[in-house]
C-alpha cells in the first residue's frame, strides 16, 4: 500500500467512523431502551472492526477524485508535503497504540495481583446465605472479598468473577447486597465483558479518534442502565434499588470515587476492568436520573422497533463504507475503483486471479 493511499485509507475511516458513531448515539437516544442500547453499541464496535479490516484488504469505490491543481509543480509539492505528514503521523500513531497497549497489560498484572494479594473467596456458610438462587448465576461463578475495596465491580477473562467489599457481607438480610449481586450478574449474563473487548480494541486501534471515546462513554452508561433495569425490577421496588445505589457511592467517602477506594493499584484495574459499580460522579447522576425515568414508565421500545433500530445500524455501516473523502491527489480517474492493497493482490494473484493492483506503477508514473 502506498502512502497516498493509505492516507486515503486513513481519513475515509475517520470519517466512517464519525458518521457511524454519530447515528449509533443518536438512535440510542431516540428509542431510550438499555437492551437496545447496549446491541447498538455492540455493532457499533463490531461495524469500526470489520471496516478497517476491509478498508485495508478491499479496494473501494470512490464516489468523487481529487481535484488536481492546474500546475504540475503544486502537485508535486502537494504529494511531498502528504508523503511527510503520513510518516510523522505514522510515529506519532504508533507510539500511542504502543503506550495504550502497555498501559492496559500492566493494568492486567495489576489486577491479578489483586486478586491474588487482596481478595479472598468468601466461606461456604457465606456463599449458601447469599440472596441469589443458583439458577442466578454462573456455575463457574467466583465470588471474592476484599477490604481494599469501597465498591463492587465484576471481571471476566477465563472465569466469571464478582468482588465485593467485606462490609456488605455482614448483613446477609441488606437488601443492598441482592440488588449488588443482580446487577453484577447482569454484566456477565449479557456478555458485557465481551463488549468491553470489543470497545477497548476501537478505543486502542483509534485512540486519536473523539468519536470512539465518545462511543465508549455511551456504551457504558448503557451497560450500567441494563443492569440497573435488570436488578431494580427483580422485585419492582425501582426507589428502593436507587437507595441502595446511592447508599454504595456514600459508602466510598465521596461521590465518584474508584471501587478502589485509596487503593494504589485502582487506577490499573479499574482501566482493565471497566464494569465497576459506579466511577464517575456524572454516571451517577445519569443512572439516577433513569431509574427515576424507569420508576414512571417513561422508557419504552417494542420489539418491532428494536429489530428496525439494529438493522438500520447495520444498513447504514454498509453504506457508510462507500463515503470515501477525495484526499489522495494521484487517484486515477480513469476508474471510481481504488486499486487492490499490494498484500491482498499478492495472494489473488496466487489463486490465478487478476486484479487491478498497479498502485506502486501508477503512482511513479504520475510523480
Amino acid at each position: 500500500m502506498t502512502q497516498t493511499l493509505f492516507l486515503e485509507v486513513f481519513a475515509g475511516l475517520c470519517f466512517q467512523i464519525a458518521l457511524i458513531v454519530l447515528v449509533t448515539v443518536t438512535i440510542s437516544k431516540s428509542l431510550g431502551d438499555a437492551k437496545t442500547s447496549c446491541r447498538l453499541f455492540t455493532i457499533c464496535f463490531v461495524s469500526i472492526l470489520m471496516l478497517t479490516v476491509s478498508s485495508l484488504t478491499l479496494p473501494h469505490y470512490r464516489l468523487a477524485i481529487f481535484w488536481h491543481p492546474d500546475f504540475e509543480s503544486n502537485l508535486n509539492d502537494l504529494i511531498r508535503y502528504q508523503n511527510l505528514m503520513i510518516q510523522i503521523g505514522t510515529i506519532v500513531y504508533m507510539l500511542g497504540v504502543i503506550a495504550i497497549f502497555l498501559r492496559r497489560v500492566f493494568a492486567m498484572v495489576c489486577l491479578r495481583r489483586f486478586f491474588s494479594l487482596h481478595c479472598t473467596e468468601i466461606y461456604k456458610e457465606d456463599d449458601d446465605a447469599l440472596p441469589i438462587l443458583d439458577t442466578d448465576r454462573p456455575s463457574d461463578l467466583r465470588i471474592l472479598k476484599s477490604d481494599k475495596v469501597s465498591g463492587p465491580f465484576c471481571h471476566q477473562f477465563h472465569r466469571p468473577t464478582i468482588v465485593l467489599p467485606s462490609f456488605l457481607l455482614e448483613k446477609h438480610d441488606d437488601p443492598t447486597l441482592r440488588y449488588i449481586l443482580l446487577h453484577e450478574l447482569s454484566h456477565l449474563r449479557t456478555n458485557h465483558p465481551m463488549q468491553l473487548f470489543l470497545q477497548q480494541s476501537c478505543t486502542l486501534l483509534f485512540w486519536f479518534h473523539p468519536a470512539v471515546w465518545w462511543a465508549s462513554r455511551h456504551a457504558e452508561i448503557a451497560r450500567e442502565f441494563l443492569c440497573d433495569e435488570v436488578a431494580a425490577r427483580s422485585d419492582g421496588r425501582i426507589v428502593a434499588y436507587l437507595q441502595s445505589l446511592l447508599a454504595i457511592i456514600e459508602r466510598t467517602g465521596r461521590v465518584g470515587q474508584s471501587a478502589f477506594g485509596e487503593h494504589p493499584l485502582r487506577f490499573g484495574v479499574l482501566s482493565f476492568s471497566g464494569l465497576s459499580f459506579g466511577r464517575r460522579k456524572s454516571a451517577i447522576v445519569e443512572r439516577s436520573e433513569h431509574l427515576v425515568r424507569l420508576a414512571k414508565h417513561e422508557n419504552h421500545a417494542t420489539p418491532l422497533k428494536s429489530a428496525a433500530a439494529l438493522f438500520a445500524l447495520v444498513l447504514f455501516a454498509f453504506v457508510a463504507h462507500q463515503f470515501w473523502p477525495p484526499v489522495n491527489a494521484l487517484a486515477s480517474s480513469r476508474s471510481h475503483w481504488s486499486p487492490c492493497p499490494t498484500w491482498t493482490a499478492r495472494v489473488l494473484h496466487d489463486f490465478g486471479m487478476n486484479v487491478r493492483d498497479f498502485e506502486v506503477y501508477d503512482e511513479k508514473h504520475d510523480l
